[in-house]
């Protein structure tokens, strides 16, 4: 609940915030505290600038505001790290597109300078690789600069004495999910819901951990709420048993749940390998009383619910070819964006 104390509210950045996991962040503060939230984002990722008015829609006036283009202009970046006293750093595929390692300097240089001692919360999601204009796609995580970027937060704060924590997690998927490239949950959903055929080309037996995107932001705020117990440690997070499900059987779980059948190319269908009895690191449990809330049924229903109302906009928000891309980056620079500017 907002903060009612009387205290000055604190202020927030999240680098990135207009991606599918930065702006869900950014929600929950703007719907349950009184914190003053900073977003920093190029706007180049798919679904951002719908982000911004989905933002905007639950932000009261003055409490949202928005650094635009900030790998091109490193002052407007710097000056809002001077203000922050919580900085949230989000890697991975569909987090943002603010995910420069000298972004990331200049935003802990910032803060050290600022004379504040702010909390950095440094937290990874996995998603899918692969050519997102073919019908073939894989689960597979790339944390290469997830361990790039928790490396430097760590190394940074040890040096200059700030409280620090990383959190890694296998699969964050849920509704406002544009880019379905970034996520082989919703990829794979997306495809059943439009009757679109895709070939797996991945181990359909391989185990992964699936948590809803609320519940990973949960995870974020349980990290910051008990900094006492969390700050300098590397958290492994994990939702548990029920929260592990083969790539198969989340085929399964989404053909039963939305009453489409799968249009698959490879004849797999069961068999896939045991699944662990138990997560094998609760240590993050067990240091902040963490546990997620939604089931693996309930985040596969709300993705489905999300596409039936955005279809469209989830097909005009697939990435283009990198040679579009340079005319629509000048237009959304352009474009007349009305969030306040940091």
């Amino acid at each position: 609940m907002p903060d009612r104390t009387g205290k000055p509210a604190r202020n927030v950045l999240v680098p990135g915030g207009m991606g599918f996991f930065g702006a869900h962040l950014a929600a929950r503060f703007l719907a349950t505290s009184d914190a003053q939230v900073t977003v920093v984002d190029d706007l180049i990722d798919p679904g951002a600038l719908r982000n911004i008015e989905w933002l905007k829609s639950q932000a009261a006036p003055g409490r949202l505001s928005l650094v635009r283009g900030a790998s091109r202009s490193m002052l407007r970046l710097a000056d809002a790290a001077s203000q922050a006293d919580e900085i949230y750093f989000l890697a991975g595929p569909g987090s943002g597109s603010h995910r420069s390692l000298d972004a990331v300097s200049l935003v802990l240089e910032a803060a050290r300078r600022s004379g504040r001692t702010p909390a950095l919360i440094c937290a990874s999601a996995c998603g899918s690789i692969g050519d997102p204009q073919s019908a073939s796609w894989y689960p597979e995580g790339n944390l290469a600069h997830f361990a790039q970027t928790e490396r430097l937060v760590h190394d940074f704060a040890g040096l200059h004495h700030l409280p620090a924590v990383t959190l890694e997690m296998d699969t964050v998927t849920g509704p406002r999910r544009f880019d379905e490239s970034s996520d082989w949950v919703a990829r794979l959903e997306y495809s059943i819901l439009g009757g679109r055929r895709c070939r797996v080309v991945a181990d359909a037996s391989e185990p992964h951990d699936v948590l809803h995107v609320s519940d990973a932001v949960q995870a974020l705020l349980a990290a910051r709420a008990y900094l006492g117990k969390t700050a300098g440690k590397r958290y492994r997070v994990h939702g548990g048993a029920a929260h592990v499900i083969t790539v198969g059987d989340m085929v399964q779980l989404i053909e039963r749940v939305c009453h489409r059948h799968a249009k698959l190319d490879t004849p797999w269908r069961k068999g896939g390998r045991a699944l662990p009895s138990a997560i094998d690191d609760p240590q993050f449990s067990v240091d902040t009383a963490w546990m997620p809330r939604r089931s693996l049924e309930e985040t596969v229903r709300e993705i489905a619910a999300f596409w039936h109302v955005h279809r469209d906009a989830v097909a005009a928000s697939q990435p283009l070819p990198a040679t579009s891309r340079v005319r629509l980056n000048e237009t959304r620079r352009a474009a007349d964006v009305p969030v306040k500017a940091a």
